[in-house]
């Protein structure tokens, strides 16, 4: 049994455990303690890193907290390939909101990246910010542009 189940396992659920949430901007929220990381490399390098399991070596997005395949918490960040295919995706075509009328329509969807790990993020085409022409499977690299203000990932298809 790893280190962080039994640590669970300890905690007196009856007496409460206090969660917070940062505050909401478009969706997203704050950076957390263990998604900083992340969020800083993202808007310093442009580039998208990932956490990988000390105990199994299983790869995975920066907002999980306990391992998914051992449930280990301890972890050490990698530099992704940013190399993926498109898995789903949505291009939205109308808005309501005054700023998300300005950059209408863009598409929106979850990569696979080689690594294994999905991530959420806006896609676009040679020559098309909206993605429109994207297509699940389509190949591309995972990288970050700002968007409404706010450093996010883009996949950019080849």
């Amino acid at each position: 049994m790893s280190k962080a189940i039994k640590e669970w396992q300890d905690v007196n659920w009856t007496e409460g455990v206090e969660l917070r949430s940062g505050p909401m901007e478009w969706g997203l929220v704050d950076a957390s303690p263990n998604t900083e990381f992340y969020w800083s490399r993202l808007k310093s390098e442009k580039r998208v890193y990932l956490r990988c399991c000390n105990e199994c070596g299983t790869m995975q997005h920066a907002r999980r907290v306990v391992c998914q395949k051992c449930y280990g918490a301890e972890f050490t960040w990698i530099a992704s390939s940013g190399k993926g295919s498109i898995y789903t995706k949505s291009t939205i075509e109308y808005a309501n909101d005054l700023d998300l009328k300005l950059v209408v329509p863009y598409s929106l969807g979850i990569v696979l990246l080689d690594e294994q790990v999905p991530i959420f993020t806006r896609i676009v085409t040679p020559g098309d910010l909206s993605g429109r022409k994207a297509e699940i499977g389509n190949r591309g690299v995972c990288g970050a542009q700002i968007f409404l203000g706010l450093m996010l990932p883009l996949f950019e298809v080849e």
